[in-house]
C-alpha cells in the first residue's frame, strides 16, 4: 500500500503546500509503479518513493506551520478602522507587522521547487555539497538529487520540452560521447526507456557542471558526471542494484 496527498501528511493551509506536495507525490509514484508494472523496475524503486519523499513532506509541513503561528486575530489593532493619525498609525503597525510575518507564507519558493532527494537509493551521488535550503529563493542545482536546471535553448524552446517520457540522457560535453552510448546501450538492454538528448551546442555543460547528466521521468538528476560503469548505472537508477553498485556505478 502507498499513500500519497493529504492521506499522508495533514498540515494548516498557510502556504498553499498541499496540492504541490500531492501532485509531487503521484509523480513520484506514478512513474516508479509504471516502471515496474512495464517489467523494468526493480524492488528498490519502490521503497525509493517513501525515502524520498518523506523529507520533503516533513521540511514543508515545518513550513506551514510556522506560517500558522500568525494569523489575522493576531494581526488586529483597535484604531485600526479610524480616520486621522491614530487609524494611520495603527494601519502602519500592521502593515510592517503583515510584512514581517506573512511574507514567507506567500514568498516560498524554495520550499516547492528546492527540495531535493538525499540519500535516494535509486540516486548516484557525486560527492557534492548538498544545495542550502532557502525558503523564499530557489537556486537551481544539478546535484544528483536535485529538479534539472531549466533552460531556453537557442531556438526559443524549453529544455523541459525536449525531455523524453522516460529517462533523458543529456550529452553537454564531447568528452562525454563514448559514455553517452554506453550508457544508452545498458538503458536498451534492460528496457529502460532512454531518450539521449545531443546538447553539446549548448552553454549547458557549466549550468550542469557535468559532460553529461541523467534525468528521471520526474525531471530531478539521477546522475551526471564524464563516465560511468553503464550497467551498474542503470541498474542503480532502475532499483535492482545496493548502495555498494551505486558507488561503482559513480566511480
Amino acid at each position: 500500500m502507498f499513500l500519497a496527498g493529504d492521506a499522508c501528511h495533514l498540515h494548516p493551509p498557510y502556504g498553499g503546500f498541499g496540492m504541490n506536495l500531492g501532485i509531487a507525490d503521484g509523480v513520484d509514484l506514478g512513474w516508479k509503479l509504471g516502471a515496474v508494472l512495464n517489467g523494468w523496475g526493480g524492488d528498490m524503486l519502490l521503497t525509493s518513493y517513501e525515502q524520498e519523499r518523506r523529507a520533503v513532506h516533513q521540511r514543508t509541513i515545518a513550513a506551514a506551520i510556522e506560517n500558522y503561528r500568525t494569523l489575522s486575530d493576531h494581526l488586529v489593532e483597535e484604531a485600526l478602522d479610524e480616520d486621522g493619525p491614530a487609524g494611520e498609525h495603527a494601519r502602519a503597525q500592521v502593515s510592517n507587522a503583515i510584512i514581517a510575518a506573512k511574507t514567507r507564507e506567500f514568498k516560498s519558493l524554495g520550499v516547492v521547487l528546492g527540495s531535493h532527494y538525499e540519500s535516494s537509493p535509486i540516486i548516484v551521488a557525486d560527492g557534492t555539497a548538498p544545495p542550502v535550503e532557502q525558503h523564499a529563493e530557489f537556486q537551481p542545482s544539478a546535484r544528483p538529487g536535485c529538479l534539472a536546471p531549466h533552460a531556453w535553448l537557442d531556438d526559443g524552446s524549453s529544455l523541459y520540452d525536449h525531455f523524453g517520457l522516460g529517462y533523458s540522457l543529456l550529452l553537454l560535453a564531447d568528452p562525454g560521447l563514448a559514455a553517452a552510448a554506453d550508457i544508452a546501450g545498458a538503458a536498451k538492454a534492460a528496457g529502460v526507456p532512454l531518450k539521449l538528448l545531443d546538447l553539446r551546442h549548448t552553454a549547458l555543460a557549466q549550468l550542469y557542471e557535468a559532460s553529461l547528466a541523467l534525468i528521471r521521468p520526474d525531471q530531478h538528476v539521477a546522475w551526471r558526471g564524464p563516465s560511468a560503469d553503464a550497467t551498474a548505472l542503470v541498474d542503480t537508477i532502475r532499483g535492482v542494484e545496493t548502495n555498494t553498485s551505486m558507488r561503482r556505478a559513480a566511480s
